[in-house]
């Protein structure tokens, strides 16, 4: 199940992204179900030829994003309960970079209006019929990419944000 996805060592994206979208997309995709139990930590260093610390990240990002659960002496498992968490006290790590005085680049990769999947719109409590808007944007910082980070927006209550907005705001400065 997990074992035909591949690290492509030409991309310029980190090897943890690379992992966590994969495994996420298999999530999303109802190729890894809720319950699904994934290899430790060391089988995937070994079938991928990346670090620990590598797939720590990535596992720490499907975490946070509620794809894993993870039982300390059980394993990891595959978690489709969506979460809902408050944005009173949330900023981004953009935000936290320039209170650093780290400059910061973003590149769109995708900003369209589409129909969201099933898992989107149990999130965001959309009818079938509702659409969204979706943002990918790369982030760079010291002039090399740091990470990529989507964004799903209701289009019916944002219509389409404009290029300078995304280019000059986190998107935790753009719904707050």
């Amino acid at each position: 199940m997990i074992m035909n996805l591949k690290i492509d060592r030409n991309l310029r994206i980190p090897y943890y992204f690379q992992l966590y979208s994969s495994i996420a997309q298999k999530i999303d995709n109802n190729i890894l179900n809720d319950g699904d139990k994934l290899p430790n930590e060391m089988e995937l260093c070994k079938d991928f030829g990346i670090s620990r610390i590598t797939v720590r990240q990535a596992f720490k990002e499907l975490e946070t994003n509620g794809y894993i659960v993870r039982e300390r002496g059980r394993g990891t498992f595959v978690r489709k309960k969506i979460e809902t968490h408050s944005l009173q006290k949330v900023s981004s790590i953009v935000d936290e970079l320039k209170k650093e005085g780290i400059k910061t680049k973003k590149k769109i990769l995708e900003n369209i209006v589409i129909f969201p999947d099933e898992r989107i719109k149990k999130i965001l409590e959309l009818g079938s019929k509702e659409q969204i808007f979706f943002v990918k944007r790369l982030i760079y910082a010291y002039g090399s990419p740091l990470y990529i980070t989507k964004a799903y927006f209701p289009y019916d209550l944002t219509g389409k944000i404009s290029k300078k907005t995304l280019m000059d705001n986190s998107f935790t400065k753009i719904i707050t």
